[in-house]
């Protein structure tokens, strides 16, 4: 109720983290959002653009292989700018 707009925060454990998933595999990303209880929309729209990000092979394993938050950073924003540039051409 107190949150004015989204935050996320954004972890990632080379090793994996055992969560007792079905599939008996471990958690190596974990993303935890906060947003405005009046606007969901915003929430969806969030998850729904990291999802794809996350999909994409080659952004999970350089994610993995990032040593400093500020390479995980330059990978995300690389996505963003690439995927910008494919809704631009579509």
């Amino acid at each position: 109720i107190e949150v004015e707009e989204l935050i996320s925060v954004l972890g990632i454990s080379k090793h994996g983290i055992d969560f007792n998933a079905p599939d008996c595999q471990l958690c190596h990303i974990i993303l935890l959002t906060l947003s405005p209880y009046n606007n969901p929309s915003e929430h969806r729209k969030f998850i729904t653009h990291f999802r794809t990000m996350f999909d994409d092979p080659n952004v999970r394993s350089q994610l993995l292989d990032a040593n400093q938050p500020k390479d995980v950073i330059r990978i995300i924003q690389k996505w963003e700018d690439d995927d910008a540039l494919t809704d631009d051409l579509n």
